[in-house]
């Protein structure tokens, strides 16, 4: 299941990608700033999505609770 910061940043990638082919299609100005605009809120999307990561997988944030997803190493006697 998606998030809602990651269905954005999903949003923003195209954004940037879409003002980047502008861009080497027509360099101009107009089409610099808006890929630099998409750029930047993608930098800042992607930062809050990586702290949630953190917040989710990190074990130093996450003492105590049962980890999710976690594989046990199975020991062969052999």
């Amino acid at each position: 299941m998606e998030s809602a910061k990651h269905i954005q940043f999903k949003k923003l990638c195209l954004e940037y990608f879409t003002q980047y082919d502008k861009l080497m299609k027509n360099p101009s100005m107009r089409f610099a700033t808006k890929a630099r605009k998409a750029l930047i809120r993608l930098k800042k999307v992607a930062h809050e999505l990586g702290l949630d990561y953190l917040s989710l997988y990190a074990p130093s944030l996450n003492k105590g609770k049962e980890p999710i997803n976690y594989k046990k190493k199975e020991v062969s006697n052999g």
